[in-house]
């Protein structure tokens, strides 16, 4: 076989992958028109807005208000919050388009908290959700002057990285990705950007696989934190070395919420 054959054979993905893929894609796009002339939004009790656009909204949607999935963590601070200093310091790493944020001004309504100094601190990585972040959380009631966020990429401290921009938002990743678009971001400094924040009552880290790097890297962080509730990907990564770091950091005591065998969503406090 000529030698230009054979690499035209090596580089080529397999027929039923790239079929695959854009089958996915179509469906997608079918999926976010449907759910864009349904126009599904939904006011909550607090007076916030939540809007789903598209099937990846949908899916984390029914994670965190249906099924409440981040819910034992968020109680665990708004608790802490109320029993201590009636302040409350939240880091997202992996804030998406800000549902999460959103079920914390919501339950802090519920537990009437309204006057507890809040504190989010949001991080995105992908550029075009980040955009869909600001514009989905502007306005919002119950996170008016309560958050700040930032586009950069979580793990390493310094440097700049590639992220793999999906049309599907639940699959925007920095694990290179065919018919995703890169888009190269800065990586933050998270010690830098909480350097003005004493305690942190609660780091949510849904960061893709990011954070086998992440947690090693940030043990000043860690141990200035009272809980933790990570989406743990666990294939490719040292999860032992992960669990070691934490109960360095003091943060031993660990519930699983969510077990889907190679995604695992944990909870670990003090």
């Amino acid at each position: 076989m000529p030698v230009a054959q054979k690499l035209f054979c090596v580089e080529m993905p397999p027929f039923k992958e790239l079929r695959d893929k854009l089958q996915f894609r179509i469906k997608n796009r079918v999926h976010a028109c449907a759910l864009k002339a349904l126009n599904l939004t939904h006011s909550l009790p607090s007076g916030a807005t939540v809007r789903v656009e598209n099937y990846a909204d949908w899916t984390i949607y029914n994670d965190i208000f249906v099924d409440g999935e981040y819910d034992p963590a968020i109680s665990f601070a708004l608790a802490r919050a109320k029993k201590h200093s009636n302040s409350l310091a939240i880091l997202d790493l992996g804030a998406n388009v800000g549902f999460f944020s959103l079920r914390v001004g919501e339950l802090l309504f519920r537990e009437k908290m309204q006057e507890c100094k809040t504190e989010l601190i949001l991080v995105e990585g992908s550029p075009a959700v980040f955009n869909k972040l600001n514009e989905r959380l502007s306005g919002q009631p119950t996170l008016e002057g309560r958050y700040r966020a930032l586009n950069g990429l979580v793990g390493q401290r310094t440097g700049t990285g590639t992220i793999y921009e999906f049309s599907y938002h639940g699959l925007i990743s920095t694990v290179p990705r065919r018919l995703a678009k890169p888009e190269r971001v800065d990586f933050v400094d998270l010690d830098r950007l909480c350097e003005a924040v004493p305690r942190l009552d609660l780091i949510k880290c849904d960061s893709e696989g990011a954070e086998e790097i992440f947690i090693p890297n940030y043990p000043e962080l860690l141990r200035k934190t009272d809980a933790i509730v990570i989406e743990f990907h666990h294939v490719g990564i040292k999860y032992d070395e992960c669990l070691r770091c934490l109960d360095e950091a003091g943060l031993t005591k660990r519930q699983v919420l969510v077990d889907k065998k190679i995604v695992t969503t944990e909870l670990f406090m003090r």
